[in-house]
């Protein structure tokens, strides 16, 4: 077991701030429209540059372990930010610098941690009531604005992204993938997409793509391993009677049905696809697929195998067969069994804790409704392929945070708005101060705007912005105070909403921490 060291009270906390401040001093510096950008490199790998704050953040590990200690205190906290609202990793880190920098001023001073903590965590309550009155809906043009200024101000992104929001609906998914050249766009794909690939290549019939493509297929879904071609050899020959094609997707074959599909394929066109998945996302792959196509799962009812009949096969317009991934296009949809997976995909979105369950099934509820896109990414140079990848996947999850929550004024203004809204609350002494240090904190992310910009009297713009009405604030890009809703700077409030609030949890915790533990590598 490796020997630990403690440090105690200020000495724990000043080594967490030190860690802090190096991972927040590297990020910000990409904040806002003059962000700039960061170098990263990585022993066995091309260097690379980006302006996302999280990738920024985690890039970073640092050799003392007490330092490495804050650093990943503030780690975590962009992280999580990223898995709630997929933006706002730099201003996240902003705040939380700011609080844990003022807030140990304070208890050096005598202020006691809790209380600290108490007023901060009221300010937050009182901040999430202030943004939701200064909600805006969503239009058409102020969703391309959040996904412009998202991707750090490329309009051919925000463009390309928004539109294909307008086509998706709120629930749609864009999946983001390395294109063949120079040029990004986006493909709409209609149908249902799942990553299970042609169980061998010699199923391979379009050569050019390197995939198997099927016209109106029949298609098979068994549970279980396939062990004998004579299980299924009577529905095949009724298939085969119809001159169709056969896509069968199963657990797993035995070499008898594999070699003897491709021996017969003048006879019977057929394509075999083995499940990538087990446990509980194979079993929802499976009743999923039997809402798209109309299938019926073989021996889901302890049917055997050599009494199937053709009723238990499912239909589709298309389908085409990649190595790792199959689209199936336009299925003979089951509507209520279709209808009955959606509901299960949305019960367990609004019950999942885990945001990457979540996400698999956003994914999977996107899958059933039909709403796919890819944005193939392009660029000279890989460099620069990862670069753009980062600011589309910005720009891609800002834009659906505002599909879901709508928008505030940008460029940090909507968070100095609420300063007068905190001020005028009620509090004892000691929660006065943890106010107070959210009260700087909102100033920050604005302040560092301004400064990245190359604006240095950024104390004589502030405090006019703060003071301002609707949506006047301070424009980096013309470097003028105007109406920045007009202008196209807006931000998703649910973006700047749980920005605070991650900043405030995870500061707080900083403060009220007394002890520090950690490897002894003396």
């Amino acid at each position: 077991m490796d020997n630990k060291k403690i440090l105690f009270s200020d000495s724990a906390r000043n080594g967490l701030k030190d860690g802090i401040d190096i991972v927040a001093n590297a990020v910000k510096v990409t904040l806002g429209y003059g962000g700039r950008t960061v170098v990263i490199s990585t022993t066995g790998y091309p260097s690379r540059t980006t302006k996302d704050g999280v990738t920024v953040a985690n890039s970073i590990k640092l050799r003392d372990e007490i330092l490495d200690a804050g650093a990943k205190f503030i780690k975590e906290v962009s992280s999580k930010t990223a898995d709630d609202v997929g933006d706002g990793t730099t201003t996240v880190c902003v705040l939380m610098q700011s609080l844990v920098a003022n807030g140990l001023k304070l208890i050096a001073a005598g202020a006691n941690p809790m209380s600290l903590k108490r007023g901060m965590d009221k300010s937050v309550s009182r901040i999430t009531e202030c943004l939701l009155d200064m909600k805006i809906e969503t239009t058409d043009k102020l969703l391309k604005d959040v996904a412009t200024v998202s991707a750090n101000n490329d309009s051919e992104i925000g463009e390309l992204i928004s539109e294909a929001y307008k086509q998706l609906g709120s629930h749609g998914i864009i999946a983001v993938e390395d294109a063949n050249g120079p040029d990004t766009k986006i493909e709409m794909v209609e149908g249902f997409k799942f990553d299970s690939g042609f169980f061998a290549h010699h199923f391979i019939n379009n050569f050019a793509e390197n995939t198997c493509e099927l016209k109106t297929p029949y298609v098979m879904i068994v549970e279980n391993k396939i062990n004998d071609i004579n299980q299924i050899w009577p529905l095949l020959q009724v298939v085969a009677k119809e001159q169709r094609s056969i896509v069968i997707i199963a657990e797993d074959f035995d070499i008898s049905v594999t070699t003897n599909l491709l021996k017969n394929r003048q006879l019977i066109e057929s394509c075999l696809i083995k499940y990538n998945f087990t446990g509980d996302t194979k079993q929802e792959l499976i009743y999923d697929l039997c809402g798209v196509t109309g299938a019926t799962v073989a021996e889901k009812q302890g049917d055997k195998m050599d009494s199937l009949r053709k009723e238990y096969l499912g239909e589709c317009e298309k389908i085409v067969i990649e190595e790792k991934e199959t689209l199936i296009i336009k299925g003979k949809k089951s509507e209520r069994e279709l209808s009955a997976r959606i509901i299960d995909a949305r019960a367990k979105i609004d019950t999942a804790k885990n945001p990457f369950v979540r996400q698999r099934q956003e994914v999977r509820l996107a899958r059933l409704s039909g709403c796919i896109a890819i944005c193939y990414v392009g660029g000279m140079t890989e460099v620069e392929v990862s670069e753009k990848k980062d600011r589309i996947d910005d720009s891609i999850k800002a834009t659906k945070a505002a599909i879901e929550e709508g928008i505030v004024v940008g460029g940090g203004t909507a968070l100095l708005r609420c300063i007068d809204s905190v001020k005028a609350l009620s509090f004892v002494e000691g929660e006065r101060q943890g106010a107070g240090l959210v009260i700087a904190a909102l100033e920050e992310p604005a302040k560092h705007i301004c400064q990245n910009t190359g604006v240095e009297d950024y104390q004589l713009i502030i405090p006019g912005v703060k003071v301002g009405t609707g949506n006047q604030g301070f424009n980096a890009k013309s470097g003028k105070i105007e109406d920045l809703v007009a202008a196209g700077i807006v931000d998703p409030l649910k973006v700047v909403r749980v920005c605070i609030e991650n900043a405030v949890s995870a500061a707080g915790q900083v403060l009220i921490s007394e002890a520090l533990i950690v490897t002894d590598n003396s």
